[in-house]
């Protein structure tokens, strides 16, 4: 998490996007807990993850979560594959709820995978 203010609440972000706040939430609090762990292992600071690792993350949260209902779950928040994930990194992005550097794009999350496949 960054160290300037959020401009938008996920409220906010949420109706934007046209997802429900529990699935923007969801994306936010994986780097809430990347940044608690780093802190918990001595890291100065927290590794920056690409598109693939971030997905990977997500995977394994949403299955901590959700276990079997993880793919009824998603779809029924409208996050069908890499790219919904993507747009919501980055309005977190933009709303200066999370980092990213700047070679990241939200082309990055496109193609990484698909609800059916990932939580199948």
């Amino acid at each position: 998490m960054s160290d300037f203010f959020p401009t938008r609440t996920l409220e906010e972000i949420a109706e934007d996007l046209g997802f429900p706040v529990a699935a923007v939430d969801l994306v936010e609090s994986i780097t809430e807990d990347m940044a608690w762990h780093a802190g918990n292992v001595g890291m100065a600071e927290m590794p920056h993850l690409n598109a693939t690792g971030f997905c990977n993350l997500f995977r394994r949260r949403v299955l901590s979560e959700f276990g079997k209902s993880s793919a009824s779950v998603l779809k029924g928040w409208g996050l069908y594959g890499s790219h919904e994930l993507g747009r919501i990194v980055f309005a977190l992005v933009a709303a200066n709820r999370l980092d990213a550097s700047p070679e990241d794009s939200l082309e990055d999350f496109v193609g990484l995978f698909t609800v059916d496949e990932y939580f199948a």
